[in-house]
């Protein structure tokens, strides 16, 4: 039975120009966006809604030309919208990794 999931993801970064990032729960593109600059927040946060499948699921992060900058993570919580149930990931810190994932289950 599909699982309707919001995760809000807090994604930091570092950059010489803005980067790109891709967000993907399995093999399924969520967004690719630009990091920009927010004067007054040093983050940006996604809100995203999906339905999956029960079972364990990937939560990927991709930092798409390291080149232009870095980003990561920093915070993510996931909730299950049928329960309110929330379970909050802390993920490791990936700086030097182009790759940022999360295994969690739904």
């Amino acid at each position: 039975m599909p699982k309707q999931l919001n995760i809000k993801a807090d994604i930091k970064a570092v950059w010489m120009k803005l980067p790109i990032y891709r967000i993907w729960i399995d093999d399924e593109l969520m967004c690719e966006r630009t990091f920009w600059l927010n004067p007054d927040e040093f983050l940006i946060q996604e809100d995203i809604f999906v339905e999956v499948d029960e079972g364990q699921h990937q939560l990927i992060l991709e930092s798409v030309d390291p080149n232009l900058g870095k980003v990561w993570m920093d915070k993510v919580s996931i909730t299950d919208t049928s329960s309110n149930a929330t379970h909050d990931v802390k993920p490791h810190d990936p700086r030097f990794d182009r790759f940022q994932k999360i295994t969690f289950q739904a």
